[in-house]
């Protein structure tokens, strides 16, 4: 689940990535996710699927009163895993981009091209190994999944879907 919001109340660098908990009117936690920080006044959540509305109301809730809007980007874009020790070789294959701890170190985003696509590309380290999440314009999304099982073809790639990669977070 993707949303999009503006705030200029969050200490995110700029290409950045966090874990975090939003929290109740009383300290206590309502929701999880991923917080990015595109742009100085951009931000994308990722929220796990079952708590979609929960979240889209939250966060307009929080925006009620201030200069910011809240988009559910989420029919828009499909997000694809790239995760174990050989993701970053895998990556390579389909994307002219660097993806050596230099060029995206962990917990953060960029855009990519991808597979003659584009796509926000996070590194994450969630399930204790090397990863990355794609997120792609649907658009894009079969190509890009395409491609990759096609070069994966030569690692073993395997799908999993989400409660089975959830089911290994660390």
């Amino acid at each position: 689940v993707l949303q999009e919001f503006c705030t200029a109340d969050v200490d995110l660098a700029v290409g950045r990535l966090r874990y975090s908990l939003m929290l109740n009117d009383r300290g206590g936690i309502e929701l999880d996710g991923t917080v990015i920080r595109l742009e100085p006044q951009r931000f994308w959540v990722i929220e796990p699927p079952l708590a979609q509305r929960k979240l889209h109301g939250l966060l307009h809730r929080m925006a009620r009163g201030r200069a910011a809007a809240v988009f559910d980007a989420t029919a828009g874009f499909a997000a694809l895993g790239v995760l174990g020790p050989r993701s970053r070789e895998l990556l390579t294959r389909v994307s002219p981009d660097d993806f050596s701890d230099e060029a995206q170190g962990h917990a953060q985003a960029r855009r990519i091209e991808i597979a003659d696509g584009h796509a926000l590309c996070l590194r994450v380290g969630s399930v204790g190994e090397l990863g990355y999440e794609i997120f792609a314009p649907v658009e894009f999304a079969a190509m890009i999944y395409d491609a990759l099982h096609a070069a994966g073809a030569a690692f073993g790639l395997r799908d999993a879907g989400y409660y089975a990669v959830v089911s290994l977070r660390v």
